[in-house]
């Protein structure tokens, strides 16, 4: 992919939630700097589901950073390449003491019969009490069907254009943290399935310096044994500080096999470790560290490697069907056994096929044949099973 790109402009591939650099060897990207651009480049597994240019443009001053993410179509033929990607630049501008306008103007201009819409959304804060921490809480507001009770107008011309209008009881609830989000996202029928163009801006009345968010609750990834595999660690707010990542306990060294990613903007902040590998040398206890004088660290989760369920490559279950086809993934010699709540549920495996996704693990597809009682009640358990773990799911008549 060959782009015009602005100096002090933080670009990265997203492959599959993958965070990974635009020159790192062993990940399979390199980039080489023309006269008037840049060419990036990737080398890509037959496996790769979802593939993101990302770029993340320095503000102004003015105006804060804009994110664009070029999401890619890995599958497109030579025929549907994309030659004039063209650029969107945006603003967000108060109006009054309760209204906000946002602007996206583009070069070449918007069409507005063309497949392209606009969304707005407002970030702010709440205490969870279980717990005694703040939150972070994101809300579209975009279809003017929120519980906040604003009123938002979308206009279609050459410019993208929308104006939000809120109660001015919310904005005194919440003056000292809400940031307004305003998304351009084009549809393109090319290698470039589409554009997401986004910004961020602090509107709270009370700007007290240095208030942020973590997001402490993140869902450890799934991932089997030698796939990549990013854990981030992220922080929005007003200039929240930068972040770094541990693993029981220790720092996570930069090495060819992993690469680290750090990003730093006045509104949020970015940490991930990224693996070529994940193996057993990765799983254990994983932490974040606020770098901000205290070294506070909060705990994010427990990672360990287990096998997963491709959703994505399954038919939708239908439990009238008896005849299902079930796509799990894990390490080598994978394993899927089946068992039912009543003698008359009745599970047949009828077509097993393996095959291998890299030297670690392979991918198991199984049809099965199953026998529902007639009248009673029954549940079945399908569990998958590796040398590291298992997974499971149910299906019922």
């Amino acid at each position: 992919m060959e782009l015009s790109v602005a100096r002090k402009t933080y670009v990265f591939w997203n492959v599959d939630s993958v965070i990974i650099g635009t020159n790192e060897k062993k990940f399979g990207t390199s980039r080489t700097e023309l006269k008037n651009s840049i060419q990036y480049n990737i080398e890509l597994s037959n496996y790769v589901k979802e593939l993101t240019l990302v770029l993340i443009a320095n503000g102004t001053g003015i105006t804060e950073p804009i994110v664009t993410w070029y999401i890619l179509d890995i599958r497109a033929e030579d025929t549907k390449r994309y030659f004039n990607i063209g650029t969107c630049h945006s603003l967000i501008a108060n109006i009054n003491s309760t209204s906000f306008r946002s602007f996206f103007r583009c070069s070449p201009e918007l069409d507005s019969g063309n497949s392209w819409y606009q969304e707005m959304a407002i970030m702010t804060k709440y205490m969870d009490q279980n717990e005694g921490s703040s939150k972070l809480s994101w809300t579209n507001i975009s279809d003017n069907n929120s519980s906040i009770g604003t009123n938002i107008t979308l206009e279609r011309n050459t410019i993208a254009t929308a104006t939000v209008n809120f109660p001015e009881q919310y904005l005194e609830l919440k003056n000292s943290f809400l940031f307004l989000q305003s998304s351009l996202f084009l549809g393109l029928d090319s290698i470039i399935k589409s554009i997401k163009y986004s910004q961020i801006k602090d509107i709270s009345a009370i700007k007290k310096a240095g208030e942020y968010v973590v997001l402490s609750y993140i869902p450890p990834p799934e991932a089997v044994e030698g796939e990549m595999l990013s854990i981030g660690c992220y922080a929005n707010g007003r200039n929240p500080p930068a972040l770094k990542l541990e693993r029981n306990g220790m720092t996570i060294i930069d090495t060819d096999d992993v690469y680290i990613s750090s990003i730093k903007s006045p509104q949020w902040t970015a940490y991930d470790v990224s693996y070529l590998h994940a193996t057993e040398e990765i799983e254990g206890n994983y932490s974040c560290v606020i770098e901000d004088g205290s070294q506070k660290t909060l705990p994010l989760f427990d990672f360990q490697l287990k096998p997963k369920i491709r959703w994505d490559l399954m038919q939708e279950f239908n439990t009238a069907e008896e005849r299902k086809l079930i796509v799990v993934e894990g390490s080598k010699g994978i394993i899927m056994n089946a068992t039912c709540s009543t003698p008359e549920g009745i599970v047949t495996f009828d077509t097993v096929k393996r095959s291998s996704l890299n030297k670690w693990s392979e991918r198991l597809e199984v049809w099965i044949q199953i026998k529902w009682p007639e009248t009673e009640y029954t549940q079945c358990d399908f569990i998958a099973t590796d040398k590291h773990g298992e997974v499971s799911f149910q299906m019922s008549n």
